[in-house]
């Protein structure tokens, strides 16, 4: 639509739009905030500064959680629009008291934004405000809130700084790995990579390389299958050499564990970090793969036919890994000597 007139309609409009704010229809409310970028953008940037903005503050502070989930999205484009001194005398305030608002939704909103208002309002506000209310969402009984904080915890690194987030959130997100939602713990995994690129090697060494490893353990499929490419991403990063030293022998390890999943899953971890990998590793660890080929779970042997062909990808390599694979080729399993066969083929 065209923009709306700044100079005769000024008055006309202002009252016009508080009694859409004030309107006894929540529904009426709703779609204001719904609408408050379309609106902002059309009434121009001193209109919504000074009427649009404070509109939005008070519906963050609606008696209808439904007006307040739609505000709560807003706020970020809010204090794009507002500035500094603004964003930190009206909006911010409102947002404090959202992220302890009763209704789990409105929590959830808040927090796919939130962070988004770190570069407006500064490191000095981001540090004494903005991030202790990042850790308590951080410890939100609802899983959704969590979640999406962790999503935006790089736009707070760009502002405070990777040692104030080494000392400040990091704890908090190494907690966050053990989250009794696997949802959490998979977005933050999801993330590990990023956060690897962030900290550095000695510092990723030495808090979280632990967590990566334990999730292949997790009791969660998509975790475990998640933790495969997070650490073929991590390996990536860091070199092969140092997915030697540290991801292998945690892989190789799992490959006696008492589950059979579990030992599947090391399986399939060795078989996608084998490009990876330096050559002497892979021929290293190669006992250990055939000593799972023999495995009495057919799963495994199965398994195990991919991570052998793998194997016997590095030149020095081959000869180990296709005797075995041709061995396996008259296994008493169907479906293994199928694979075992089929990977043959391939090489």
């Amino acid at each position: 639509g065209t923009k709306l007139s700044k100079n005769g309609n000024h008055l006309s409009f202002n009252l016009f739009f508080g009694q859409l704010c004030a309107d006894k229809s929540w529904r009426v409310r709703y779609m204001v905030a719904d609408q408050f970028d379309l609106l902002s953008d059309n009434v121009g940037a001193e209109e919504a500064k000074s009427t649009l903005v404070p509109a939005l503050v008070t519906l963050l502070r609606d008696n209808e959680a439904e007006v307040r989930t739609a505000a709560a999205f807003k706020t970020a484009s809010a204090c794009r629009r507002a500035g500094v001194d603004v964003s930190k005398s009206q909006v911010l305030p409102a947002v404090k008291e959202l992220a302890a608002d009763t209704n789990q939704h409105v929590r959830a909103a808040l927090a796919t934004v939130v962070l988004e208002i770190s570069p407006i309002i500064g490191k000095e506000v981001v540090m004494t405000d903005l991030l202790p209310l990042c850790l308590s969402m951080l410890q939100d009984e609802f899983h959704e809130v969590r979640m999406n904080v962790i999503c935006k915890l790089e736009a707070l690194q760009s502002v405070i700084g990777l040692e104030s987030l080494q000392q400040s959130l990091i704890p908090a997100v190494s907690d966050l790995a053990q989250d009794k939602s696997w949802r959490v713990r998979l977005s933050i995994l999801e993330r590990t990579p990023l956060l690897a690129r962030q900290l550095g090697e000695g510092f990723f060494q030495d808090r979280m390389i632990q967590l990566c490893t334990e999730w292949l353990g997790d009791s969660v499929f998509a975790v475990r299958e998640a933790a495969v490419n997070n650490l073929v991403e991590l390996v990536t990063v860091f070199g092969g050499a140092w997915g030697a030293e540290s991801v292998l022998p945690a892989i190789l390890d799992l490959l006696n564990h008492q589950n059979y999943l579990l030992r599947v899953i090391a399986l399939q971890a060795f078989e996608s970090l084998v490009p990876k990998l330096t050559p002497d590793a892979v021929v290293a660890a190669l006992p250990s793969i055939v000593a799972a080929s023999r495995n009495s779970v057919a799963n495994c042997r199965i398994r195990a036919t991919h991570a052998l062909q793998a194997a016997a990808s590095i030149q020095n390599n081959v000869d180990g890994a296709k005797a075995r694979l041709s061995e396996m080729k008259s296994d008493a399993d169907a479906d293994v000597a199928y694979f075992a066969s089929q990977a043959l083929t391939r090489l």
